[in-house]
C-alpha cells in the first residue's frame, strides 16, 4: 500500500511539473528592444568629418584657408 501511495505522489508531481512548466510564448510579435546607440567611428563605418558636421549643423567652408601654405611651396610642417 506503502508504494502504490508513493507512486502516486511521484504521478501527480510530475504531470504538475508538466503542466506547469510547459509556457508559450505570449500571441503577437517579438519584443523590440532599444538598439544601441553606437557612434559612426566605433561601428567601423569611414568617416568623413565635413559631412559630420554639416549633418550637426555647422557651417563648412570648402575654400582654403589662405593663411596655410600650399604643398611643395617650401613651408615647414608644424
Amino acid at each position: 500500500m506503502k508504494r502504490l501511495g508513493t507512486g502516486a505522489s511521484m504521478l501527480a508531481l510530475v504531470s504538475l511539473a508538466v503542466s506547469c512548466g510547459a509556457r508559450q510564448r505570449p500571441a503577437g510579435p517579438a519584443p523590440e528592444y532599444e538598439r544601441p546607440v553606437v557612434t559612426p567611428w566605433d561601428a567601423g563605418v569611414p568617416v568623413d568629418p565635413l559631412t559630420l558636421a554639416e549633418a550637426t549643423g555647422e557651417a563648412v567652408e570648402d575654400t582654403p584657408d589662405p593663411d596655410a601654405g600650399q604643398p611643395g611651396d617650401g613651408a615647414a610642417p608644424e
